[in-house]
């Protein structure tokens, strides 16, 4: 079943079985928090929401910060050398932004 595929991809912890996600889907069984968490961050909706039905669906600062969950699930997806890669990749973008907020004269990024 594709959405336990999907889910076990994005979760960094224990995967779940396609008899987990089909009990989940029909209602006989509730995922934990936090694989609840996982999921919130997968459909981009607030943990609230999702579990209780409570607040609003979703809004921008949860969308955001539901992307940034999302992102960083996918970082532990990759393998270790990709990982320091992607490590070396954030770190150099960030050395570029503080040198254009000093008005630094070091290297400059290209304006996107």
């Amino acid at each position: 079943m594709r959405m336990a595929r999907e889910f076990n991809r994005r979760h960094r912890g224990a995967s779940i079985t396609v008899d987990t996600a089909r009990k989940w889907l029909r209602g006989e069984t509730v995922p934990t928090q936090a694989k609840l968490r996982s999921i919130a961050a997968w459909l981009l909706v607030s943990p609230e929401w999702l579990g209780f039905g409570d607040g609003e669906q979703g809004h921008p600062a949860t969308r955001e910060a539901c992307v940034d969950l999302a992102l960083i699930a996918d970082l532990h997806l990759l393998d270790e050398k990709y990982q320091l890669l992607a490590r070396e990749f954030v770190s150099k973008l960030l050395e570029l932004q503080d040198a254009r907020a000093n008005n630094d004269t070091g290297p400059q990024a290209p304006m996107v």
